[in-house]
Formats: C-alpha cells, sequence, structure tokens
C-alpha cells in the first residue's frame, strides 16, 4: 500500500462526537434517541391497570380491555415495559429538559388549545361562512376538550374525529343521566367535524347521538292571543308607551328581540296608501326583510304607527328606534322582558313559555295574528314574517288549536 492511501484518523472534540451520535440515532450519554423519547412520553402517559399498556393521558377506556381503571407509569413499570434497566431509565428522566412535552400531549396547557390548527382552521371557516353568530360554539367546544364539561374527557382538538364525537356523548349521558345531550353541544361537534372534512354517515346522526333536531321543536306553535287581549293590552299600557310600543311593533313585525331593538329610524318608510314599510335586517336568518303595517285596514296595525310616531317623537336623536347606542341592547332585553311578564300576568296567561320567552312570544303572536288576517295563508305570512321556510311556520309558529278547529269545522258545515 503506497503511502498516498494510508488514512490517518482525526482527533474528534467532545461536540463533535456528539453530533456524530446524533446522527447515528444516538443521543446524549449514547442510549438510541428513540427510546430516551419514549421514556419521556411514557412518563406523560397512564397506565391501564388491568393490562398495563400506555393509555393516552385523555382516554376515558382503555382501547384493548375497554376499562377505566389507570395509574401514572413508575420508574419500574416503564424499564419493564421497554426491557431497559432501571437505573437507565431513572438517569432518562433526570435527562428530560424541563420544558419537554411530547407533541401529542401539546393540549395539557390550555391556552394552547386556541392556537391549535384545527381550531384556527373552524373559526375562519365560520368566518368564511358570514354565520358569525354562531361562532359562540367554538368556546363552547374548547371547553369540552379541557375536560372544563365532563370531568373526565379531555381530547386534542387536533385528534377529535367521530369516534372520538361518540366517546364524547357517550361520557356526558352517563354522567349528567340525561338521553340526549343538549342541542348546543350537537351543533358545535357537527359543525367542527364538518369543518375536519369528517362527515356523519347520512341518516346516522340520531344513532351517534348527535342529530341536529331541537328538542322542543314544535311545541309551542299553539302559543297565540286572541284579538280581544290584543285589545286589552292596549289598555293595560296605555301609560306605558314603550312597552306597548314593542309589543305592537313586536306583534306586528313578527321580528326577532335584536331587529326590533335595533330598527333603524332612518329605514321606516310611509309608502303609497299609508302602507308602512320598516326595512330590517334579521341577524338569525343573515336576510334583509321588508315588515309592513297595514294601517288603512287593520285598527291595530294604526295603533302600532301612532306608537312609533310618538315614540320618535319622544327621542328625536336616536338612530335606532328603541336604543340611544347598540351597547344599550342588554339592559334594554332586561327591562322589557320584566314589563311583558307583568303584561302577560294581568292578562291571565299561565302557559309557561310566555314566561321563558317573553319577547319571542311576540313573534309567536304575530304569527297567528297574520294567519287569522289572511285564512292561514302560510306562504305569505312567511315571506311576511321573515321565516325561511313555511315548513318551520307552520310546525312551530302556526299551529292549529282546537278552537280553531271547531271555527273551521263550523265554517265547513255552513258551506
Amino acid at each position: 500500500m503506497t503511502e498516498a492511501h494510508i488514512l490517518i484518523p482525526q482527533l474528534k472534540t467532545p461536540e463533535e462526537v456528539n453530533e456524530i451520535k446524533l446522527e447515528n440515532g444516538k443521543g446524549l450519554g449514547g442510549r438510541p434517541r428513540l427510546d430516551r423519547e419514549k421514556v419521556w412520553e411514557l412518563s406523560y402517559q397512564k397506565r391501564c391497570w388491568y393490562c398495563g399498556i400506555p393509555v393516552q393521558i385523555d382516554a376515558v377506556k382503555c382501547p384493548k380491555c375497554q376499562r377505566a381503571r389507570f395509574e401514572p407509569w413508575s420508574k419500574v413499570e416503564i424499564a419493564k415495559y421497554l426491557h431497559m434497566g432501571e437505573r437507565t431509565v431513572y438517569s432518562i428522566l433526570q435527562e428530560k429538559p424541563e420544558d419537554y412535552k411530547p407533541e401529542a400531549l401539546q393540549f395539557v396547557l390550555p391556552t394552547d388549545l386556541e392556537a391549535c390548527d384545527s381550531i384556527k382552521e373552524w373559526r375562519e371557516g365560520i368566518r368564511r361562512s358570514g354565520s358569525l353568530t354562531t361562532m359562540h360554539i367554538v368556546s363552547l367546544l374548547i371547553k369540552a376538550f379541557e375536560g372544563k364539561v365532563v370531568p373526565n374527557w379531555k381530547c386534542h382538538p387536533d385528534r377529535f374525529d367521530l369516534e372520538k364525537a361518540k366517546e364524547f356523548v357517550s361520557v356526558y349521558l352517563e354522567q349528567f343521566k340525561v338521553k340526549k345531550v343538549p342541542r348546543h353541544f350537537r351543533q358545535a361537534i357537527r359543525s367542527f367535524l364538518a369543518s375536519k372534512n369528517i362527515a356523519i354517515p347520512r341518516g346516522m346522526g340520531s344513532q351517534f347521538g348527535l342529530g341536529g333536531e331541537k328538542e322542543s321543536y314544535g311545541q309551542y306553535a299553539h302559543i297565540k292571543l286572541t284579538d280581544a287581549q290584543i285589545d286589552q293590552a292596549q289598555e293595560i299600557l296605555k301609560d306605558d308607551l314603550e312597552t306597548r310600543t314593542f309589543f305592537n311593533y313586536g306583534i306586528e313585525s313578527c321580528a326577532r328581540s335584536q331587529t326590533l331593538a335595533k330598527t333603524e329610524i332612518s329605514k321606516i318608510d310611509v309608502e303609497e296608501n299609508q302602507l308602512i314599510a320598516i326595512r330590517v335586517f334579521e341577524s338569525k336568518t343573515e336576510k334583509p326583510w321588508t315588515k309592513y303595517l297595514l294601517t288603512t285596514k287593520y285598527p291595530h296595525a294604526m295603533q302600532t304607527w301612532q306608537d312609533i310616531q310618538a315614540y320618535m317623537k319622544a327621542h328625536p336623536n336616536r338612530r335606532f328606534l328603541f336604543l340611544d347606542k347598540e351597547s344599550d341592547y342588554q339592559a334594554f332585553e332586561d327591562r322589557i322582558c320584566k314589563k311583558l311578564k307583568e303584561l302577560y300576568q294581568t292578562l291571565g296567561l299561565t302557559d309557561p313559555y310566555f314566561y321563558m320567552k317573553p319577547i319571542h312570544s311576540l313573534r309567536h303572536i304575530g304569527a297567528q295574528l297574520w294567519l287569522r288576517r289572511t285564512k292561514r295563508d302560510y306562504g305569505f305570512v312567511a315571506e311576511v314574517g321573515g321565516w325561511k321556510t313555511i315548513d318551520v311556520l307552520k310546525d312551530c309558529y302556526g299551529g292549529l288549536t282546537p278552537e280553531d278547529m271547531l271555527e273551521k269545522l263550523r265554517e265547513l258545515e255552513k258551506a
């Protein structure tokens, strides 16, 4: 061999030796990096008491035996599981950085959840859709992920899928001894899964406990006031212009609470033949609607227009009909709810819905009022009152009471 082919090894510094070990899959101390990180990760996980296998920290049941008794990993158990010496495990745990956390377990810190990619994409999707009124369901589901809804259930948002959703439903039902998860949680779960392109199989929503139906759907279609009761309300509220105006405008327009309060005075127009047109925007349906007061035919509509005019005259500098500024809404709502409950009590109304939903009851009363006027023309009333579909108006607002049925039968007898 010639002199040119002789290779003389070069001495390495300690730093260079460590770099070579890392490149070869070895960490400090000569152990493979995979072994070191596995030990560190197990120290963060739980161990099934029955099977002895690792279980994710947010798990409710062991994936193998389906039991729910867990314990933290001891150094001895880690050593047995990984076929390592106890002293080696002890040494590796001593090397663990103070800020070390496995990537899959970052959710242990609640403040991290808002920054998760899946949560950020969900929020962005809601913004793109324009349905900003549903944004509150994000924080609602985050509380569930953090374990603040069901104490023994947590989940990282990035790992949440249909199986985790079914698991949450099962745990929730067991924890609270109820038959169904509340609709706002079901709505949040369905929306979040959709943002991750996870589809609930067609027709399986109810079977998984994730159906989108309302618990009270159609239960309050009978809520109404007769024409005589509406006239009686005028007398009861004769000295309260604010409440009477809100009550009358509410049942004539069938608008929702914030839409009523935030009606812009500049968008109230007098058209031909004294027809009053009021342009409003319904935030729930995200659609503009025009409300009408038929002042030449219906005395109550004329009374409503007179009250609105008197109320605007009493508050000449307002942009909104019932508010000086938008931030006054909550105080106004609290005040008007109290006044409406007093009105319903004076009228002798006993149905609990009037007192649970004093303002929304006006939408029910208005629906029945317009249906009486139009001889139950559901299509026309849905357009005037602001319902997206005739079915919702029929099922939830326009139910026939026994008195309505009797009147209809009498009309048929005379025909």
